[in-house]
């Protein structure tokens, strides 16, 4: 996922997946700033009712609404499984042997897999699955994963309402209901972003 607006981020992300052998495909993005899109609910979670009201803002919506546009996408596609991407995806050098054993390690039937994640490796909720595949009740960040086309219809119908980060509103209203997975340690970071494991 990038922004034409943004087009030193494609261009370096175009590069560096190229450098790394990813052969991918962009995907255009809600720019929440350009369309002024916001929402007026807020975000209260982990907060007191006397704190100042948290909005998500322009960024925060763009990015809601990017996944969700391209889950959207999804259901019109032939393919039963989609590693998305947001532009700044850092891949480790050794990242392809690890992901094709991830790949042979997670359940058949998992609907989300995630290959970056943050705030999962500490986890009190970790489960070991298989090789480095765990359960994780649930990992952070959500600028590398597999989703499969069989849970793209739970994760439309369960983030109608864009309040909260991507990655928090389907950890509180779609992944009690799907077969969620993680790579441990993770092999795709973000540029500029220090991610706790």
């Amino acid at each position: 996922m990038t922004l034409p607006e943004k087009p030193y981020r494609t261009e370096a992300a175009r590069l560096h997946f190229e450098e790394r052998g990813v052969n991918a495909e962009f995907f255009t993005g809600i720019n929440g700033e350009k369309m002024r899109v916001l929402t007026n609910r807020p975000y209260m979670r982990d907060r007191k009712p006397t704190d100042e009201k948290f909005f998500i803002g322009y960024h925060g919506v763009g990015i809601f609404l990017s996944h969700y546009s391209l889950w959207n996408a999804m259901t019109l596609m032939n393919d039963e499984h989609l590693f998305i991407l947001e532009d700044d995806a850092l891949f480790n050098i050794d990242w392809k042997p690890k992901f094709d054993q991830a790949l042979k390690d997670v359940p058949q039937d998992f609907d989300v897999l995630f290959i970056g994640s943050c705030a999962a490796a500490n986890q009190r909720h970790k489960k070991h699955i298989n090789g480095h595949i765990y359960e994780v009740k649930y990992p952070m960040c959500f600028h590398a994963y597999i989703v499969a086309k069989k849970a793209v219809p739970v994760l439309l119908s369960t983030n109608r309402d864009c309040y909260a980060p991507i990655d928090i509103s389907v950890t509180l209203h779609s992944f009690d209901k799907l077969k969620v997975y993680t790579l441990l340690p993770r092999i795709v970071s973000q540029f500029n972003t220090e991610l706790e494991p």
